[in-house]
């Protein structure tokens, strides 16, 4: 009996489907049928996902992933319409082509029969064009509706921290309405988003999840003009991060009057504008290079007030450690920590445990470690190497494939490098102090080489402590 999987899929626009567990027994019964096997672990569910990008479809992604094993677990992949396979006819060829001749594997639709032979596929591909051309004219319809609705002043999202929705409409809630105006009254004064989000959390105040406030939530609010009584909509999806100047220059973005009542004038919201256009921004936090650390310490400090990993940055020039959730305005407490002291804390914590703490537990003979990295560059040569094939059969998009490259030939260098320094005279080091006091070996070998010893280190501001939890 041959095998087959299903793949089950709701959209997430407003149209007449079959439900995901209707979809499930309509293709059940078409595997009894045709003597298929349906094993529980081959059915993929994707609830809520449209279907014209497949790579926002994990399930989808991962059904592919497990065909292209070989053999292949499955024979056939039914789904209830081909539209639930892809409804955008150039993926949807592509996908097909791929699982046929590399796996064997075909697509098969419970209520669309095809006829064999040339006419069975000239079908396929007029079913398949007339998918992406309904999605195309459904998701204008919607846009299109959409536009008009907040042309027309109509709330059409959930309602943002200060209201409630009532009958279609935004009605100030008191309470949450009082933080609201505090938020600008506090910024207009001078205050940070992060120094207001730590207020908030200080006094109990949570937000309309009842998380704790962050920075970002802060500015958000503060950069929301339906506060002034004003409605912004997108033509173009989400705004996502644009600043005041950024949105007023945009012709992708309607703002018009709402019909609800404000809680701030108008000139007040202009004043808080025009301070974010005038005062410096944080600049966003860069992440090294895939593979590389700005110091081997990172990763293991955590903050004693709250838990929260710290972070390495620059203050004033000086290299320190902060916490995370500071920054973010979630912790009271910055844990400001000096690269110096952290490194002194280190090196007197290890002196104290002993010197039994030898490089065996990380390096091992010099000939084992050679074979072992040299093992794991082939290793990281073959993934460069499927990372491209999966990016020419359309598996990945252009930016995984230069992600997965970016950070493969990161370690890939890293690798070369070692086995390099290994291959020449100079001698191993002998215990990890000595090991992270030298100039000849990475940040990366002396941030591997700490991890395989050190748990996490937990420094206490408060009580001026670091504490160092070992594995061994």
């Amino acid at each position: 009996m041959e095998t087959a999987a299903a793949y089950i899929r709701v959209s997430t626009d407003k149209q007449d489907e079959l439900s995901p567990d209707a979809q499930l027994r309509l293709l059940k019964e078409y595997a009894e049928a045709h003597a298929l096997s349906l094993p529980q672990e081959y059915v993929f569910w994707e609830i809520g996902v449209s279907g014209r990008k497949a790579e926002r479809r994990p399930e989808f992604m991962r059904m592919i992933a497990l065909a292209k094993h070989r053999p292949s677990p499955f024979q056939y992949i039914l789904v209830w319409k081909f539209s639930r396979f892809a409804r955008n006819q150039e993926e949807s060829i592509v996908y097909k082509s791929l699982l046929q001749k590399e796996s064997g594997v075909q697509v098969v639709s419970a209520s669309e029969p095809l006829v064999e032979g040339p006419f069975g596929s000239l079908i396929e591909r007029i079913i398949e064009w007339m998918d992406e051309y309904y999605a195309i004219r459904l998701s204008g319809e919607v846009l299109r509706g959409m536009t008009e609705k907040a042309l027309r002043g109509e709330a059409q999202c959930k309602a943002p921290f200060g209201y409630r929705m009532q009958e279609g409409r935004l009605v100030p809630e008191p309470e949450e309405a009082s933080v609201v105006r505090q938020i600008f009254r506090d910024y207009l004064a001078g205050q940070s988003p992060g120094a207001i989000a730590r207020s908030l959390n200080a006094w109990g105040c949570r937000t309309k999840k009842g998380s704790l406030w962050e920075r970002r939530a802060v500015v958000y609010i503060l950069q929301n003009p339906v506060y002034a009584g004003l409605l912004r909509f997108s033509t173009k999806g989400p705004i996502g991060r644009k600043n005041p100047e950024e949105i007023a220059d945009s012709t992708d973005i309607v703002c018009v009057k709402g019909h609800h009542v404000p809680l701030l004038s108008e000139e007040d919201f202009q004043k808080a504008q025009q301070k974010f256009l005038t005062h410096p921004r944080p600049a966003p936090a860069r992440s090294p290079s895939p593979g590389l650390h700005r110091h081997y310490l990172s990763g293991l400090l955590q903050c004693g007030r709250c838990g929260t990993g710290m972070t390495y940055a620059e203050r004033q020039g000086s290299p320190c450690f902060r916490c995370r959730a500071y920054q973010r305005g979630k912790c009271a407490d910055s844990s400001y920590l000096s690269l110096s002291r952290a490194v002194s804390g280190l090196f007197s914590s290890l002196e104290a445990f002993g010197p039994e703490i030898h490089l065996k537990t990380y390096r091992g003979s010099s000939r084992e470690l050679k074979r072992l990295l040299s093992k794991q560059l082939r290793q990281e040569e073959s993934r460069l190497i499927r990372a491209r094939e999966a990016f020419l059969a359309g598996i990945d998009s252009k930016e995984e494939y230069l992600r997965q490259k970016e950070a493969g030939e990161a370690r890939r260098k890293h690798l070369t490098e070692t086995l390099s320094r290994l291959s020449s005279s100079a001698p191993l080091p002998t215990n990890l102090t000595e090991l992270l006091s030298s100039r000849e070996w990475t940040m990366e070998d002396k941030h591997d080489a700490l991890h395989a010893v050190a748990d996490h280190i937990l420094w206490n501001r408060e009580e001026g402590v670091l504490r160092v939890y070992y594995r061994l």
